[in-house]
């Protein structure tokens, strides 16, 4: 068996990039666009998104990715 890697994964989104719905610190839900998984240092495995307005940010808790 093969295993998958997060860039695999990420081309199964497409260019557009896939809806995240994720919660910010104060517990609040919200939507935004994957832009990447970041894949070295001490944030590695979170993903980076891009909000409603436009503000790349690393959310506190992801809850599913569309």
């Amino acid at each position: 068996m093969s295993q998958i890697t997060d860039t695999d994964q990420m081309t199964l989104f497409g260019n557009k990039g896939a809806l995240v719905h994720y919660y910010d610190k104060n517990g609040a839900l919200h939507t935004g666009r994957l832009i990447r998984i970041i894949k070295r240092g001490r944030k590695a495995g979170q993903m980076v998104v891009q909000n409603q307005q436009g503000k790349k940010i690393i959310p506190y808790k992801v809850r599913n990715v569309e």
